[in-house]
């Protein structure tokens, strides 16, 4: 009696061990939320904790970033949920659920998807955060917004250009429409223009080059170009304009050489003459292009420079450096000739 009772002992305890052993693996650790205030199977749990698998994650009126083991970084934008777990093959698979999820592919690009998605991400992960921009897809509808109406109610409006186009499109991709902001107020976007048409929950909302083809912009993004010399300063210009060109978009001015560039909002547009809301901060000649979409920074209200194209550039428009020779571009310096710059519009340098 007393061998069965031993013999059953150690099949209990052998039972008990096997158990916890399939349990610890069951929840093996896939990552941290890097995030306060964001609910992990239902109980709020604070910033560094561990994301085990299986498990599921909302967020509230704050987004929130997950540091999976594979190396990703995902950004899971406000009011929205997820599920991950990690499948046989190691892989580790999220579900979005409601929301919006934001992540890096392959190549590295930063991508949004809108609920319901599921995919997977293999052990190749960048380790590169998300940016604070977005393009394609950035939100999703969390109410409903009628034909006539000038507020969207999003997820997540943290990612938003608040100068780039931005559509609407349902969807089963059936009806889209392209607006411009007038502002931002919290998780809600004011329109310049009324809705033409219906939009349910869990529409999406994008920006991004997919919204400058809807509206017919070319690829590259070059929309215009300088007929006549512009001083630095001046408002308005003279331009020859290329196909389709949006007197409402942001619209990037840019040398030929790529050494100087700036963001401007238009103040009319009428035939060939522009006028500018604010004045250049440097000057520029015909041929020099116009640029609108994707392609435009957001307004920052600065300019940038190449010191050393800056210094070609001046060089090749009749600057007083036509004594000196380098083999190459990259062999230029400030040094060699500084009031080059300056005579050119180009700043001092700090």
């Amino acid at each position: 009696m007393s061998r069965l009772k031993l013999l059953f002992c150690l099949i209990l305890l052998s039972s008990t061990v096997l158990a916890q052993s399939r349990s610890a693996i069951s929840q093996k650790a896939i990552g941290q939320v890097i995030a306060s205030g964001i609910r992990m199977d239902g109980v709020v749990v604070p910033s560094g904790t561990t994301l085990f698998s299986p498990s599921l994650l909302k967020t509230a009126a704050q987004p929130g970033v997950v540091r999976l083991t594979t190396g990703d970084v995902l950004r899971l934008g406000a009011n929205s949920s997820a599920a991950f777990q990690r499948s046989g093959s190691g892989e580790i698979t999220v579900a979005v659920n409601s929301g919006t999820l934001s992540y890096r592919v392959a190549s590295g690009s930063a991508t949004t998807v809108a609920s319901p998605a599921s995919f997977s991400f293999p052990q190749r992960g960048t380790g590169l955060p998300v940016p604070d921009l977005s393009a394609g897809v950035v939100a999703v509808l969390m109410q409903a917004a009628n034909k006539g109406a000038l507020e969207l109610i999003v997820n997540d409006a943290t990612r938003f250009n608040p100068s780039a186009r931005t559509m609407i499109r349902r969807r089963d991709g059936t009806t889209f429409e392209v607006h411009y902001l007038q502002k931002i107020d919290g998780n809600r976007l004011i329109l310049e223009a009324p809705l033409g048409y219906d939009f349910q929950p869990e529409d999406v909302v994008l920006q991004g080059c997919e919204c400058d083809q809807a509206v017919g912009a070319p690829s590259d993004g070059i929309v215009g170009r300088l007929t006549q010399p512009a001083a630095k300063g001046q408002k308005t210009l003279t331009i020859e304009t290329i196909g389709f060109f949006d007197p409402e978009a942001p619209t990037l001015i840019k040398r030929k050489d790529g050494s100087i560039q700036e963001v401007h909002e238009i103040g009319s547009f009428s035939g060939n003459t522009l006028i500018l809301k604010k004045g250049l901060d440097f000057a520029f000649m015909p041929g020099d292009v116009l640029i609108q979409g994707c392609a435009v920074p957001p307004l920052l209200g600065g300019a940038g420079w190449n010191w050393t194209r800056a210094f070609l550039y001046g060089t090749l428009a009749g600057g007083g450096a036509g004594a000196i020779t380098y083999a190459s571009i990259e062999d230029l310096t400030w040094e060699d000739c500084s009031e080059c710059f300056e005579k050119f519009g180009y700043p001092k340098k700090p």
